[in-house]
Order: C-alpha cells, then structure tokens, then sequence
C-alpha cells in the first residue's frame, strides 16, 4: 500500500502537487508534505522539488492573510526550505557525513544568531525555563527537591538554546532521512539501510567537537551552547554502529527494541555512550572486525 502510494505521488508533477497541497493544509500530515518535497528533490533535482516548495510556500502566505494562520508558513521556513536544501545536498554529495556536517555547521550559525540579534528572546526564554524548574521542584515530594531541581537547572541553563536548536536539527534530519527510505523503497531496495549502517563521523565533526569541548572547558558561554548541536553526528553514526551490529544477530528486533527503550529512560547516558562508540568507532572501525 506504501508503495503505492509511493508511486502514485512520482507519476508524475500533478500528482506530487496535489498530495503535497492536501498534506500541507491538515496539521497531522503536515510533515508528510514537507517529506514528499524531499522525495522529489532527491529523485528528480532540486527544481522539481523547488516548485513544490514554492506552491506549499504560496499557500502559507495565503494562509497566512486569509486566516491570519503561521503554521503552514512556520513549516516552509523552518522545516520544507532546510529540508529542500539539505536534499540537495544529499543528492550532489551522495554523503550523509557532508549532510551531517552541514547540519552541525547551520546549528551554530544559529546559535550565533540568536545570541547576537535575539538575545533578550535567548534570556527570556532561560528565565522562563527556570521558572518552570522551580515550578516543578516545588511540587516534587523529596527531602530537598529545589536544590537538585535548581542544580540541573543551571547545567541545562547554558545549554539550553543548543538543545532547541538540536531538536529542530533532528527533525530536519529525520524528515530527510524518511525522503530517503521512500526514496530507496521505490528506486534501491535496502540502498538506505545500507547507507546508514555504514555512516562515518568525517574531520569536520571533529574539528567541532574539539572546538566546543575546549570552550567548554574554558567557561565560555557560546561554545557551551555549541556542545549539543556538535553532538549530533557523533549520536547518529553511535546509532549506525548499534543497527550495523543488530542487523548481523537474529534477535535484532529485541536488541533494537531494548536500545530504544533504554534511550527513553535513560537519554543522558545513552548519548554520552554513542558519542564515544562513535569517536572509537573512526579510530578502530568496529564494523570492519565485526564483518572480518
């Protein structure tokens, strides 16, 4: 059924349109939309994709004045225009490293950004964050809960706009990553699996990553900031490693469901563990003796 849908959506132009215009008008499928502009745009070019952007752009601006409504026109800025890009990318370069590269590099412009142009919204948005730490620690029954509360407070306090912009950047990735799968459903049976469970970490990413951990160590705000989005490629080829080594056992429906559910309960330490799967992962290739 997926994949005929599938086809019917790459017939052609018209049909592409026409689902993309009904995905984008209803909130639930509004993702969808966005995912067919990728579809588009790494099967057939950046233009045939680019046309589509444009309708579901000219429909948010309509949206916009008629109902007075942000929410398709939040999703072409911040969601379908990335998106376009970032498969473009995707589609010239053939490397998810470049991608995830380029991603790293966007979140800290962004960050740049904020703290330069945005900074009272940046510092709002802390000061209301504390205050919903206090709020909660109040209500939490334990000997002393506003300390702890207060304490994780003011860690998460610098790293806040890093995480936020590390969620948009996921969903960004994640948007991309489900074009692709659509992509190979139709086109390169098992191509994407392939493509992920072979993910590297590439100089870029590390030359990031060592840049925010000496600007961490160093107490400087903006690279503190930096840490989480740095994070990203590093956390997502831990996954690869853990999929690569899942995929060669036959319980790997179990594995991968135990793997998920510990990252749920559990997402600090999990991602401190797949960042260091995947620096020692580029320096002794485990997937190499795994497959030796």
């Amino acid at each position: 059924m997926i994949t005929r849908a599938l086809n019917f959506i790459m017939k052609n132009r018209t049909n592409a349109l026409l689902v993309m215009i009904l995905c984008s008008t209803l909130i639930m499928f509004n993702w969808l939309a966005v995912t067919i502009i990728s579809l588009v745009t790494l099967q057939k070019g950046e233009i045939e994709g680019g046309n589509l952007l444009g309708c579901m752009a000219f429909i948010g601006i309509l949206s916009y004045f008629v109902n007075a409504s942000y929410f398709i026109l939040d999703s072409v800025i911040f969601m379908a225009i990335p998106v376009w890009v970032f498969s473009i990318v995707l589609k010239k370069t053939s490397s998810w490293s470049v991608v995830l590269e380029a991603l790293v590099f966007v979140g800290i412009l962004g960050v740049i950004i904020m703290y330069s142009f945005f900074s009272d919204w940046v510092y709002g948005a802390i000061e209301a964050f504390q205050a919903f730490v206090l709020e909660v620690s109040m209500k939490v029954g334990s000997t002393n809960p506003s300390a702890f509360f207060l304490k994780i407070s003011s860690i998460l306090n610098s790293f806040f706009i890093g995480i936020m912009i590390l969620i948009m950047l996921l969903q960004i990735l994640s948007t991309l990553m489900l074009g692709r799968v659509c992509q190979a459903r139709l086109y390169n049976k098992g191509g994407f699996k392939k493509e992920f469970n072979s993910l590297t970490i590439g100089w870029m990413a590390n030359a990031f990553l060592l840049v925010a951990l000496i600007g961490t160590l160093l107490d400087l705000s903006l690279t503190k900031a930096f840490l989480p989005i740095v994070f990203l490629p590093f956390i997502i080829v831990g996954v690869s490693v853990i999929h690569y080594f899942a995929d060669k056992r036959k319980n790997r429906k179990i594995i991968l469901g135990f793997f998920y559910f510990s990252f749920m309960l559990y997402s600090p330490a999990i991602i401190l563990l797949l960042v260091v799967t995947a620096i020692l992962e580029k320096y002794f290739n485990f997937r190499a003796l795994g497959h030796s």
